[in-house]
C-alpha cells in the first residue's frame, strides 16, 4: 500500500532462485518461469532441483499454467515484446545441458519455440525490448 508490506497469497510456486520474470501486458499479468530451488520449497536447492513450470499473477492470486513449455533452466530471462505481443525468453543453464541458445515466445498462454539465426549460448543475462525499435 506504498507504507506497508502486506502478504496477498498463501499459496503460489515453490521457493526458488534464477527463475524468469516479466509482465505480460497483453495479459496484464505477471509469468514466472523456470528457476532453481527445493521442491518442497524447503531449505537450499538441490543442484537437480530446476524447474521449466510457468506461473501467472493476476495481482491477487498465482495460477499453474501447463501445456508445452521450454525445457526446465535456471539464469534464464525474458521480456515482452511488443511487436509480437507476448513474452520472449532466450537462454539460461539447463543441468546436464549447460548453457543454452534457444529462443521461445509465449503469446497468450501458448509457448512455442522461435528459430533464430546465431543466438549464442547464454546463461545469467538479461533482454531488454527496445520500443523505439521494436525488436
Amino acid at each position: 500500500d506504498g507504507t506497508a508490506w502486506v502478504r496477498v497469497a498463501e499459496s503460489g510456486p515453490s521457493g526458488r532462485t534464477l527463475a524468469a520474470f516479466a509482465y505480460d501486458a497483453a495479459l496484464r499479468k505477471v509469468v514466472m518461469f523456470g528457476g532453481s530451488g527445493a521442491s518442497d520449497g524447503s531449505g537450499p536447492p538441490p543442484p537437480s532441483a530446476t524447474f521449466g513450470d510457468t506461473w501467472e499473477w493476476d495481482g491477487r492470486q498465482w495460477t499453474e499454467v501447463g501445456g508445452d513449455a521450454p525445457p526446465a533452466r535456471d539464469h534464464v530471462t525474458m521480456d515482452f515484446d511488443a511487436a509480437r505481443n507476448g513474452l520472449v525468453l532466450i537462454g539460461g543453464y539447463a543441468p546436464g545441458s549447460g548453457q543454452l541458445g534457444d529462443v521461445w515466445q509465449r503469446v497468450g498462454s501458448r509457448w512455442s519455440r522461435v528459430t533464430a539465426a546465431n543466438t549464442p549460448a547464454l546463461a545469467g543475462h538479461r533482454v531488454i525490448f527496445d520500443t523505439k525499435a521494436s525488436r
